[in-house]
This record gives C-alpha cells, structure tokens and sequence, in this order.
C-alpha cells in the first residue's frame, strides 16, 4: 500500500491520516528476532485544527521484556528538505540497498533490497522521520508555514513529534539518541539544547542519552553564513576540545566544564591572539599556545607553525 496525495489541495478537511502495521523477522548477529512495523501521520494541530505532519516509520523488536530499558534511536536526513530514505535505506532500516563493492558503491540502477545485516533491531527500536515538508511529511495549512519553516521550528516540531511519540508507545522512560545526517546534525543539536534548556514556546519533559552525528554540520558556519565575518578556528574550538578530552582526558574536569573553560579562552584570549597576530610575542604568546595545545591535544609545533590557526582537516587527521 501507498500513501499519496495532492499537495496542491490538500486541506485540514481533505487530509486523512495514514496508518499501516506489519510483522516480520529479522536475522541479526546470527538470532533470529521478531519485529513489528508501524508507518504513520503525527499530525499537529493548532486551535484543534489540523495544521502538518510528521511521518514516522518505528520499528520495533517485540520479543523483548522491559522495554523501559530498551534504547530507542530517532534519525533522519538533513537538506533540510530531505526525507529520511537515505539513512532509512542506507543503514538504520531493517532492509537496505545491496553495496555491491562496499569501498565504491554505486548510485546507479538496477538497485537490489537486501536484509540489513548491520540493523540496530537487535539492541534498539529504531524511529525513522520525515519532517514537515520532507518525503511523506506534509504542511497541511499553508497560512502556518512560518511555525514550521525554520531553524528553530523544525527543531521544535522534531521534539514535539518525540514526545508525541513516546507518550503514544510508553517509552518516555526509555534511553533516547537522536542520529542525524548533515543538516540532521544540526537539527539534532539545536533540539537536543532546547530539550535540555526549555524552548522558546514550551517545556519538554525529557531529555537525550547521546547524539549521533552523520556529515556533522554544526561547524560549518563558513558554508551557512559565508559572506558574514567568522574565525573559524575559534568557531571550531569547543568541539576541538570536545574531542581532545574524549581521547586523551587532558585533566580530572567532565567533559561540560572543559569544554566550559575552553570556549571562554577561545572567546577571549585565543580571538585577541589571532587578531594581534605577529605582534603578539614572548612569554605571553607562549602562554597562548601552551593553553591551545592544552585544550586542543595539538603540538606547538603546528601552532606556531599555523600561524595559532588550526585547519579542521589536519585536526581530523
């Protein structure tokens, strides 16, 4: 079965929210489990009126007990405009397409749907989303694009659908991951912060176990705003220090107060260093580049070499 519609006239009257279930089972790590499928509208509403909706495909393992143990893991795709197909056939979803050579796949026909053999079924439910506006997921009303059509609003709608969610399947006590795919990261992020902090129209009533990052874009504010003056290396800086304490834990701080201290420094200290440049010298340029190279696990060497500056790719590296 299909879901289609007509886009064009499409109204609150006119829409019918779609629903389909089925049950199948799955072959992972050798274990034979079983599974049940369920496609459908999230519709949201505004003064009880039909306004969007969220399309959802969640899969779940049903030979488990305590569910409220059981990770579940919402992704989707970025764009922002795309549908979760890619990350939906790719990798997460129970069938995917066949690699072929899994070093140079091809994106060309004929295409061949296999059992996903790396599917997460076996260790967590798995919700796959497609937000307003993105493959089945609709605007229903066009007069309320504006509460939808933004960077903020998207992460609202992606969090109100989650509650939605967890409430409707009793799962609320459930450890809880985001997975998102390029622009999806940044949608991740601003909606895990603002479930975190409280958002700007409500209170969320829960919060996330992790984030998983796919062509993580949440740095890349030389692509979004490139016309705009931004010293990337500063921009990049918390996630530079991120990364150096989850591998080398350079002191006995957690991770939030690291991070804390070293986007203050970068803020500050590090910004100024960058802007006075060669004229900053002796003992008080050393002192900036030991606390680079303390918050960031990069040499002196390639810092002074680097002109302070650190290049992502060779951070990467």
């Amino acid at each position: 079965m299909y879901k289609t519609y007509n886009t064009e006239t499409l109204d609150s009257q006119s829409f019918t929210p779609a629903r389909f279930e089925s049950d199948f089972r799955l072959v992972l790590g050798g274990a034979e489990i079983s599974c049940h499928a369920v496609s459908e509208d999230n519709v949201l509403y505004e003064g009880g009126k039909a306004v969007a909706s969220v399309f959802s495909y969640s899969y779940f393992r049903t030979d488990v007990g305590n569910t409220a143990e059981r990770p579940v893991l919402f992704g989707f795709n970025g764009g922002p405009g795309s549908s979760s197909m890619y990350v939906h056939a790719g990798f997460l979803g129970t069938r995917r397409l066949s690699y072929r050579d899994i070093e140079r796949p091809t994106s060309l026909p004929p295409y061949e749907v296999i059992d996903n053999p790396d599917c997460l079924l076996d260790a967590a439910d798995i919700v796959l989303i497609d937000p307003v506006g993105c493959g089945y997921g609709v605007l229903i009303d066009e007069s309320a694009r504006e509460n939808f059509y933004g960077v903020e609003q998207d992460a609202e709608t992606l969090l109100h659908f989650i509650e939605l969610w967890l409430h409707r399947y009793g799962r609320i006590n459930s450890p809880k991951y985001l997975i998102g795919e390029s622009y999806g990261c940044t949608r991740a992020a601003i909606a895990a912060g603002i479930a975190a902090t409280n958002g700007n129209y409500r209170t969320y009533g829960f919060a996330f176990d992790g984030i998983v990052f796919i062509g993580n874009t949440v740095t890349m504010g030389k692509y979004f705003g490139k016309d705009v003056p931004v010293e990337m290396s500063v921009l990049n800086f918390p996630t530079y220090a991120a990364i150096n304490w989850y591998h080398n834990r350079p002191t006995g701080q957690g991770l939030e107060e690291f991070v804390y201290e070293a986007k203050r420094f970068a803020d500050r200290d590090y910004l100024l260093a960058l802007h006075r440049g060669e004229a900053l010298t002796g003992d008080e340029r050393a002192s900036i580049v030991e606390r680079l190279s303390h918050y960031t696990g990069m040499s002196t060497e390639y810092l002074e070499n680097n002109a302070l500056r650190i290049d992502e790719r060779t951070f990467r590296i």
